[in-house]
C-alpha cells in the first residue's frame, strides 16, 4: 500500500506539470488566496486518501469504509452551519441516514 500511495502523490505532481504547460504563468494570475487554497486542498485530500488506503491494510474494509463515510457528515454540518447553506432540512435528513447506518454498522 505504501508503494501506491507513493506513485499517487508522483502522479499528481506530474498532473501539476500538464496544467502548469498548459497554462503557463497564467495560472498564477487571478486570487493568491485562491490558489493558496486549492493547493492545501488538494494536498490535504491526496493525504486524506493515502491515510484510507493505509488504514484498510490494518483494520477490516467495512469498518474503515464505514468510517470514511462519516466525513458526509461533518460536510453536511460544516455547510449549515459555518456555510449557511440552504435548504438546510434535506442535508440534515440525509446525514441522519448516514448517521443512522454508521451506527447500525458498528452495532453489528
Amino acid at each position: 500500500p505504501l508503494g501506491y500511495i507513493a506513485w499517487l502523490f508522483i502522479l499528481e505532481i506530474f498532473v501539476t506539470l500538464l496544467v502548469f504547460s498548459r497554462r503557463g504563468l497564467r495560472m498564477f494570475t487571478g486570487a493568491n488566496k485562491l490558489f493558496v487554497t486549492g493547493i492545501a486542498g488538494g494536498s490535504i485530500s491526496a493525504l486524506a486518501y493515502g491515510l484510507v488506503i493505509y488504514a484498510k491494510t490494518l483494520s477490516p474494509l467495512g469498518v474503515v469504509s464505514t468510517l470514511r463515510e462519516t466525513s458526509v457528515l461533518f460536510a453536511a454540518f460544516i455547510g449549515v452551519i459555518l456555510l449557511g447553506e440552504r435548504p438546510w432540512r434535506g442535508r440534515m435528513v440525509a446525514a441522519a441516514v448516514v448517521a443512522s447506518g454508521v451506527l447500525l454498522l458498528a452495532l453489528a
